[in-house]
């Protein structure tokens, strides 16, 4: 071993040039190595960026993921849905559409081509309809009973991972949780809330319970389907939910604005 070095030493004394090459190839293999590993990392600072940026637009995948249009349809329903949710706001204006996508998503598309796509089927099939004299479109309400909420499933889109792709744009996977029944759910966490140990503070226990009062009022017709996701704990949904694929969702950073760029 010690021959081996001491001929390479050698070579390289007599070979000045063709050592400098070698050095300079081997620093620039560690250099692209370093970056391979490390520059696509996303820091803590990025990851929760994306998590607060997106935490309340989960909740309407739905009418991206499950849509079959590609027509920019599916996008008047999701901001229709996201407000309705959000706000109890359930007519809006061209305008205030066209922010909103123009705000959380990567589309190219003007206020025109919100206006003037109209009508379509997969509006009609959401309720929503449009008033030419106030270039608006409203999501009308549909009155539900009891036993239809507990017939009707809720999909829940659990983060599994974030990984950055480049300096602006990031890849996220989720995992999809379909609850067939919301009483499994209640029930679950009033089980969950039976089961629950005091712990003593002073002269009393003190108990850490879940609050049921949203879950509740969803099943009553009374309350918000978002309100009940808001319910919903990452560590908790395999116990009264079933466990689906994933979907991928590309977000890219721009002016501080986390947009949806490709869902697949």
């Amino acid at each position: 071993m010690k021959d081996f070095i001491k001929k390479i030493i050698n070579f390289m004394k007599h070979n000045v040039g063709v050592s400098i090459i070698v050095i300079l190839v081997f620093i620039f293999l560690i250099f692209t190595l370093c970056y391979l590993l490390f520059a696509n990392n996303i820091s803590v600072i990025e990851e929760n960026k994306i998590k607060n940026g997106t935490s309340d637009l989960v909740n309407y995948f739905d009418d991206l993921v499950d849509t079959k249009s590609n027509k920019i349809d599916k996008y008047i329903l999701f901001t229709l849905d996201y407000y309705d949710g959000m706000y109890s706001k359930k007519e809006l204006t061209v305008t205030e559409i066209y922010e909103f996508i123009k705000k959380h998503f990567t589309i190219k598309i003007s206020e025109d081509d919100i206006k003037n796509i109209g009508i379509t089927e997969l509006l009609v099939e959401n309720n929503v309809v449009y008033d030419f004299n106030k270039n608006s479109y409203k999501l009308n309400s549909v009155k539900v009973n009891t036993s239809s909420l507990a017939q009707t499933s809720i999909k829940y889109y659990k983060l599994e991972k974030i990984s950055k792709v480049n300096k602006k744009k990031y890849k996220a996977t989720y995992r999809i949780y379909t609850i067939t029944n919301p009483f499994d759910m209640l029930n679950y966490y009033m089980d969950k809330n039976n089961k629950t140990e005091g712990v003593l503070e002073g002269d009393s226990y003190v108990y850490d319970l879940k609050d049921l009062e949203p879950i509740k009022n969803y099943l009553s017709g009374s309350g918000s389907l978002l309100d009940l996701k808001r319910c919903i704990e990452d560590e908790d949904i395999s116990n009264y939910a079933k466990k689906g694929g994933t979907i991928k969702i590309t977000y890219v950073i721009e002016d501080d604005n986390v947009l949806i760029d490709k869902i697949k």
